[in-house]
């Protein structure tokens, strides 16, 4: 029984040095609030979930960059692609859009859904993403030559545009 909460001690001991446990992440409700309303932030992309189901623990920075006249995204794909891109560079979900929708709806429990759509892309993508109140969220890109591709993360403020690929 010791042995049993000795080795459970040490996994979480393990999990705070090594990782940046999910459910350690919080934010300020006004912070996040400020940040949806004023439509400038970061997605930052934590994990990856395609249809296959097996979730991804992505180790590298990807993110989603929102500004009123902009989205710059820098994701990683897994999944099926019915069109493969000419360049093998431009795997993944990597674009800069200034023509898109842009909608902002109020969930519960103080939560956001927001809808964007690209119109200036080759593969028209469609993101879907929900903030909680405390700055956790979820992003869904639906692209016309793939298959869909969830993300779980968390917003931050985005300081300054991110310069274009």
């Amino acid at each position: 029984m010791k042995n049993k909460i000795t080795m459970k001690t040490f996994a979480l001991f393990l999990t705070l040095i090594l990782g940046k446990p999910s459910f350690l992440f919080s934010q300020n409700d006004t912070a996040v609030k400020t940040m949806v309303e004023s439509g400038q932030y970061i997605f930052v992309a934590e994990f990856a979930i395609p249809m296959s189901g097996r979730t991804i623990t992505l180790t590298s920075e990807y993110d989603l960059a929102v500004s009123r006249d902009s989205l710059i995204a820098y994701l990683p794909y897994y999944g099926r692609a019915y069109q493969a891109p000419l360049d093998p560079a431009q795997g993944g979900i990597k674009f800069t859009s200034v023509k898109f929708d842009y909608k902002t709806t109020k969930a519960k429990k103080g939560s956001w859904d927001i809808s964007m759509a690209t119109k200036d892309q080759s593969d028209n993508n469609r993101l879907s993403l929900h903030i909680a109140s405390n700055g956790r969220a979820t992003l869904v890109v639906t692209g016309t030559f793939r298959q869909s591709i969830t993300f779980t993360g968390y917003i931050k403020e985005n300081p300054k545009p991110k310069k274009a690929f």
